[in-house]
C-alpha cells in the first residue's frame, strides 16, 4: 500500500523503491512470455489445488522449441473504414477464413444506388487474388474468392449489427479448434457500451462487444488501421472502399501469420502485442536481459523513468531537457560541380553500440569507464548510465548474431528500429540518462565517418545521422559508381563500421547546395551495376541518362526555400536564372573537347584496393589497347595526368566561368533588377498579389530588413551566384554594381543577405501503420508546407494530435528551462550558487545566461507554425505564455 512504500522511503537504509509501477501484465508477460509450464517439482502439488488459484512460482517459462506455440490457428478477420454511427457511412467485411467465403455489408443511410454487388465484388477479389497469396505451414490462408459471399446493403446501424452477428454467430458456432477474431477498424467502430464498465472489455473490444456480441466468445488481435481508409470520397465512394477492403482482407492471413512469427521470437502472447510491435517487444526483451544481470526496471507512470521516489516530479520532467544533445547536422554549401550522391545511413546506431569498446579505449574511459576487480564486479569512471548500456550491448549482440547467423527477419527490424525506441517516449523503458550515452556514441562514430570519408579523397556535402550526400568529384555516372562502390568497401574494412551500410537513393550530376531544402541539381538515373558493363568497359552517361544528356532542362530538381519569401511575380525570373547557372556550366563540360580530360573505364577500379601506380597503369593499358571511338568522348580528369595539368584544367574552367558571369548572368540579374524595380516598386499593400512579399511559415524578416521586390530578388540570386567558391571576386563586384543601381548602401542593414526563414525541426515522427521514422522540418518541407502530412513510404497520415501535443510540450519546456534557467557571471562565466548575493567573488555582474530575446524569437516561431498549420491548442498556448509571462524583448 502507499502507507508502506512511505514507510520504506523514511527508512534511513532506504534509499529508493523500484519497480512499483511495473504493469502485473507486463511483469507476467516479462517472467512466462507466451508459452510456460508447471515444474516438474510442483507438479504433485498442482494435482492437489482443487480451488483452481496456483502460485505463480509454480510455473516456468518454455521455449516454443519445447513446446510449439499456435501450430493451428483458424480466424475470422473483420474489417471495416468509414464513419460509425447514425449518419455514418462505411464498408464491413467479415470474411471467414476456414469456408472462404464471407458477407460484405454496406452501410448507406437512405438508400441510394447500390453500387457493389456480387459480381463486383468477386471481380474485386480476383483482381486481389495476385496479393494474397501466402505461403504457410501454420496458419491456414486461402485466397479469398467469390463462392460463398454475400452483399447486403443497411440504412441504419441496427440492420449492419443484425447483418453482421447472425453471421459470425454462424461461424463461431461451427468453428473447429483455435480461433481468433482479426479486427481492422478505427476506434471510433462500433457501438459505445451501455453495461458496466468492469464486465465488458475497454476500448475498441468494448465497443465492438456492444456492437457484435457474438465477438465476446473470441480473442481479439487488432490490426493497426490506416486512416486514410475512413476518408470517404462524396461520390463514387462505395467502389473505391470496396476496391481497398478486398485488399485489407486478402492481406489479413499474412498479417496474422507475421505477428503470430513475432510473438514467437519475442516470447509475448500475440493478442498482447502492441500496435507498434517494435518498441512493445524491445522494451520486453531489455526488461528480461535487465533482470539476467540483476538490474532493477525503472519503468515508470506516464513513461516518466522511475528513480526510486527520490526524486521530485520536477527533476523528472527536467531530465529529458538536462541530458538533452543537439542534433548533429554537417553542411558544406557550395557548386559542386561532379556527380553527387546521396547515401540513406543505415545501422549507425548498431555501429554505435557494439563497437562501443573502441570508442571507449579511443576516449580513454570516459564513456563506459574500466572494469576492476576478479570478476569486474567494480567500475571505475564512465557514464552515469554504462551499466544499463552493457546490458543493452549484450542485447543488441543477440539481435545481430538472430539477424545474421539465422537469418532472422525480425531481429534485423529490431535492429532498424533501434535508434526509435532508444529516443521513443512511447517506451516504457525510456531513460533520458541511456539515451544520453547512446547518443554520444552515435556522435562518436558519426564524426569518425566523416573524417574516414574524407580521408578517402571524398569531398561530404551534407551529413545527419540519416543520411549523407557526398561529391564524388567525378563527371561520369560509371566512375561515380566505382567510387561509391570503393568508398563503401573501404568502409567495410574498418571494424568500427563493420555494420554500416550506405545505400544509394538519390545522384544529381551536378549540384548547387546550400542546406537541405536550398539546392538545385540535375537528377540522374540510378549508378550503372555490374551488368551495365561490358568487357570491363564503362557505360557512358549518353546511353545511362540520355535524357539529361540531350536535354537538361527536363533533369532539373529545383527545391529553394529562400524563393518562397519573393513575390510571386519574381519567382519564375529567380527559379531561370540559377537553372541557367546550373546547366550553362555543366553543358560546357560535356561538350568541351579538352585532351586532358579521360575516363576511368576499368570495371573493377576500387578505392585503397591498389595502388595509385597500379591504378595508372591500368588506365593507360585500358586507352591504349581499345579502340578509337571509345576513347574519344572524355568526360573526367584522368587518373594518369599529373596535378599541375589537372590544376590547368581547373583554371581554365574558373576562367571561363567568369567570363560568364561578365558576360551572360550579370548583365541579365541587373536589367531583371531594373524591370521589376520600375514595375513593382515598394509593393504596398495595395499592389497585386503577385506583387506583394509572402508570408510562409518561419518569416521573421522586418520591412526594412527585407527591402523592395528587386532588392530581395537581388540578394536572392546573389546568395545562389556565391556558391561557387571561384567566383568570389566577381560575384562581389556583381553585387555592388547592383546595390548601386538600386541605389542601397553597399554596406547598409538592408543590403546584406539574411536567410528569412527560422524554423523548428520536430524529431523522430514515427508512421504508425509502417513505423517508418523522420524528421519533420515545419517551416521549410515544401510537403507539410502544401499540408501533406502523410508518410513518404505508405501514405498513411500522421497522428497531428500527437505532432500539436509533441510542439505545445516543447513550448512549455522551453519556457520552464528559461525561468530556471542559471545566473553567470558576466565576467568569468561562474555559475551563481548563492542567494543574496548581486557580484561575483571577482567583482562582475551576474547576468542571465540564455541570450537576451531568445525566449521570444522562439514563441515567433511556433506562432507561425501554429498560424500556417491550423494548431489551434499550440496557438492558445503561446498566446496565454506571450500575454502572461514576464519575457524580456
Amino acid at each position: 500500500s502507499g502507507l508502506e512504500f512511505a514507510a520504506l522511503l523514511a527508512t534511513p537504509a532506504v534509499i529508493g523503491v523500484y519497480e512499483k509501477h511495473v504493469p502485473l501484465r507486463d511483469r507476467l508477460i516479462q517472467q512466462f512470455g507466451c508459452v510456460m509450464a508447471i515444474k516438474r517439482a510442483e507438479q504433485q502439488r498442482a494435482m492437489q489445488i482443487t480451488d483452481a488459484l496456483y502460485d505463480a512460482s509454480m510455473f516456468q517459462m518454455k521455449t516454443t522449441t519445447e513446446i510449439s506455440y499456435l501450430p493451428k490457428l483458424e480466424h475470422i478477420s473483420l474489417y471495416f473504414a468509414g464513419l460509425s454511427g447514425e449518419n455514418g457511412r462505411g464498408i464491413y467485411v467479415l470474411h471467414d477464413n476456414r469456408e472462404n467465403g464471407g458477407v460484405v455489408v454496406v452501410h448507406q443511410p437512405g438508400g441510394g444506388v447500390k453500387e457493389v454487388t456480387a459480381a463486383v465484388w468477386s471481380k474485386l477479389l480476383r483482381e486481389g487474388d495476385g496479393v494474397s497469396d501466402v505461403e504457410n505451414e501454420d496458419v491456414v490462408d486461402t485466397a479469398p474468392t467469390a463462392n460463398g459471399w454475400t452483399v447486403l446493403y443497411a440504412r441504419n446501424t441496427e440492420q449492419v449489427s443484425r447483418h453482421l452477428n447472425i453471421a459470425l454467430g454462424k461461424y463461431v458456432d461451427s468453428s473447429r479448434g483455435a480461433t481468433v477474431l482479426v479486427v481492422e477498424a478505427p476506434s471510433s467502430a462500433g457501438f459505445e457500451p451501455t453495461q458496466d464498465s468492469l464486465s465488458v472489455r475497454q476500448g475498441l473490444a468494448g465497443r465492438l462487444g456492444a456492437m457484435l456480441p457474438a465477438s465476446g466468445r473470441l480473442p481479439l488481435i487488432m490490426v493497426p488501421p490506416n486512416s486514410s481508409d475512413s476518408a470517404l470520397e462524396t461520390v463514387g465512394w462505395q467502389l473505391n472502399a470496396a476496391k481497398i477492403a478486398s485488399v485489407r482482407i486478402a492481406h489479413s492471413a499474412q498479417w496474422l501469420k507475421e505477428h503470430i512469427d513475432i510473438a514467437r521470437y519475442a516470447h509475448v502472447p500475440v493478442g498482447n502485442l502492441h500496435a507498434d510491435w517494435c518498441v512493445h517487444t524491445a522494451d520486453t526483451f531489455f526488461a528480461r536481459a535487465l533482470a539476467d544481470d540483476e538490474q532493477v526496471s525503472w519503468t515508470g507512470v506516464g513513461g516518466v523513468p522511475d528513480l526510486g521516489g527520490g526524486a521530485s516530479g520536477v527533476s523528472l520532467s527536467d531530465l529529458d531537457g538536462a541530458l538533452e544533445s543537439s542534433r548533429m547536422e554537417i553542411t558544406n554549401a557550395g557548386a559542386h560541380r561532379s556527380v553527387c550522391v546521396e547515401l540513406k545511413a543505415h545501422h549507425l546506431v548498431v555501429c554505435a553500440i557494439v563497437n562501443s569498446g573502441i570508442l571507449n579505449d579511443l576516449e580513454q574511459g570516459a564513456l563506459l569507464g574500466f572494469e576492476t576487480g576478479t570478476k569486474g564486479t567494480t567500475r571505475l569512471g564512465g557514464h552515469e548510465a554504462a551499466g544499463a548500456f552493457k546490458t543493452l550491448r549484450k542485447l543488441v549482440s543477440n539481435w545481430l548474431s538472430d539477424a545474421s547467423d539465422y537469418g532472422n527477419e525480425y531481429a534485423d527490424k529490431l535492429l532498424q528500429q533501434l535508434q526509435r525506441w532508444l529516443f521513443s517516449p512511447l517506451s516504457a523503458l525510456r531513460e533520458p540518462a541511456l539515451r544520453h550515452l547512446v547518443e554520444l556514441c552515435m556522435k562518436k562514430v558519426f564524426t569518425l565517418l566523416l573524417a574516414e570519408i574524407r580521408k578517402l579523397q571524398v569531398d561530404v556535402v551534407y551529413a545527419d545521422m540519416r543520411r549523407i550526400i557526398i561529391a564524388t568529384g567525378k563527371h561520369d555516372l560509371a566512375s561515380a559508381a566505382s567510387c561509391v562502390e570503393g568508398l563503401k568497401t573501404a568502409l567495410h574494412k574498418r571494424e568500427l563500421f563493420s555494420w554500416l551500410e550506405l545505400e544509394p537513393v538519390k545522384q544529381w550530376h551536378s549540384l548547387l547546395f546550400r542546406g537541405p531544402f536550398d539546392y538545385a541539381g540535375i537528377s540522374a538515373v540510378n549508378l550503372p551495376g555490374e551488368s551495365q558493363w561490358q568487357d570491363s568497359i564503362a557505360p557512358m552517361d549518353a546511353q545511362l541518362d540520355p535524357r539529361a544528356v540531350r536535354t537538361g532542362e527536363h533533369s532539373l530538381d529545383m527545391v529553394w526555400n529562400i524563393a518562397l519569401f519573393l513575390p510571386e511575380a519574381v519567382r519564375e525570373h529567380f527559379y531561370a536564372i540559377v537553372g541557367e547557372y546550373l546547366l550553362i556550366p555543366w553543358k560546357h563540360d560535356k561538350e568541351d573537347d579538352v585532351p586532358l580530360r579521360g575516363r576511368t573505364p576499368v570495371k573493377s577500379f576500387r578505392m585503397l584496393s591498389d595502388s595509385e601506380d597500379s591504378d595508372v597503369d591500368c588506365d593507360s593499358d585500358a586507352e591504349r589497347d581499345s579502340p578509337i571511338d571509345q576513347q574519344m568522348p572524355p568526360s573526367t580528369p584522368g587518373a594518369g595526368h599529373n596535378a599541375r595539368d589537372l590544376d590547368r584544367v581547373e583554371e581554365e574552367k574558373a576562367m571561363w566561368l567568369e567570363a560568364q558571369l561578365e558576360s551572360h548572368f550579370g548583365p541579365k540579374l541587373l536589367r531583371l533588377a531594373q524591370a521589376i524595380q520600375a514595375k513593382l516598386g515598394l509593393a504596398g499593400p495595395r499592389a497585386p498579389i503577385e506583387h506583394q512579399f509572402p508570408s510562409p511559415p518561419g518569416a521573421h524578416l522586418s520591412k526594412e530588413l527585407r527591402g523592395t521586390p528587386a532588392l530581395a530578388f537581388v540578394k536572392t540570386v546573389l546568395e545562389v551566384l556565391s556558391l561557387d567558391a571561384r567566383l568570389t571576386g566577381p560575384v562581389a563586384l556583381l553585387r555592388r554594381n547592383a546595390l548601386r543601381l538600386l541605389r542601397v548602401a553597399e554596406f547598409a542593414p538592408q543590403a546584406e543577405f539574411i536567410d528569412p526563414c527560422v524554423s523548428f525541426t520536430l524529431r523522430d515522427a514515427m508512421c504508425s501503420y509502417c513505423s517508418d521514422c523522420r524528421d519533420l522540418d515545419l517551416c521549410r518541407d515544401p510537403d507539410l508546407a502544401a499540408s501533406r502530412w502523410a508518410c513518404l513510404t505508405c501514405a498513411q497520415p500522421y497522428d497531428l494530435q500527437w505532432i500539436e501535443g509533441s510542439l505545445v510540450s516543447e513550448v512549455t519546456d522551453r519556457v520552464r528551462r528559461y525561468q530556471l534557467q542559471d545566473l553567470k557571471c558576466s565576467r568569468d562565466g561562474r555559475v551563481k550558487v548563492g542567494h543574496l548575493a548581486n557580484r561575483c567573488a571577482c567583482g562582475g555582474l551576474y547576468k542571465c545566461s540564455a541570450k537576451l530575446g531568445a525566449l521570444n524569437d522562439d514563441l515567433r516561431v511556433f506562432s507561425n507554425i501554429a498560424d500556417a498549420h491550423d494548431f489551434k491548442i499550440l496557438r492558445d498556448t503561446v498566446d496565454w505564455v506571450t500575454s502572461n509571462a514576464s519575457v524580456s524583448a
